[in-house]
């Protein structure tokens, strides 16, 4: 079953600490086909996304539902179900899971304004199946369920079974005016504004100028250059 954010234990970092698909357990995990256990770190992102109650006991109910079937999104030889991102998020993502202040999901907010102080434009180039193009910016995303950071809703309209992969470019903008579009994804309502492109495939390579570690869900997962597949139908949930 997938049990609900307040039941037993829960991981003070990323969503991606405790996961169903079983992430770096490589071909092996992909392969698995069995419900498992939902993420449990501050984030609860994939949850958020499912629906899943976070009252134990109506999730227990979720014995009784139907069976849903999503994808996952495999890199190397690891997979993850939210969102993978690097640039800008490399340096918050690691400061959020470095940090030992009791600011619960406030971490995030604090670490992507330190992130953002010290951050400087990296030149990106991402291949979406064979297409090539490039930009100057703050990040590459490429997601699976849309949800990340303790509610940010950076791809509003994702879906889990698809067979899709969802790409967000976040490109050159003055740090005032980036700063500025965070609340919004909060609500999904930053789709229209200027600097985001949205874009979508089955197969993402991408690198930028300079090093970057891609972060899953919370967690590193890869050093770029890093190329991102989607794997559909391959995991089965039980979600309202």
């Amino acid at each position: 079953m997938l049990a609900a954010r307040g039941g037993g234990r829960r991981d003070r970092r990323g969503d991606g600490r405790r996961r169903p698909d079983g992430r770096g357990g490589g071909r092996a995990a992909r392969r698995r086909r069995g419900a498992g256990r939902a993420a449990g770190g501050r984030g609860n992102d994939f949850a958020r996304k499912l629906g899943i109650p976070s009252d134990p006991v109506a999730a227990c109910a979720l014995l009784r539902g139907p069976e849903r079937r999503i994808d996952l999104a495999a890199v190397g030889e690891g997979t993850y179900l939210g969102i993978l991102s690097a640039g800008l998020d490399s340096d918050a993502n690691r400061l959020a899971n470095e940090n030992t202040l009791p600011l619960g999901t406030a971490v995030y907010a604090y670490a992507a304004l330190r992130a953002l102080a010290a951050w400087k434009t990296a030149h990106w180039t991402v291949t979406i199946d064979g297409e090539t193009r490039e930009f100057d910016g703050y990040s590459v995303a490429v997601s699976n369920s849309g949800v990340y950071g303790s509610g940010m809703f950076l791809v509003p309209d994702a879906r889990m079974d698809d067979g899709m992969l969802d790409v967000v470019l976040a490109e050159a903008l003055p740090k005032r005016r980036y700063l500025a579009n965070v609340p919004k994804v909060f609500k999904g309502t930053h789709v229209d504004e200027p600097g985001l492109t949205f874009l979508s495939g089955r197969r993402v390579s991408f690198h930028a100028d300079r090093p970057f570690t891609a972060y899953a869900d919370g967690d590193p997962i890869a050093e770029l250059p890093a190329t991102v597949e989607v794997v559909p139908g391959t995991l089965r949930v039980l979600a309202p």
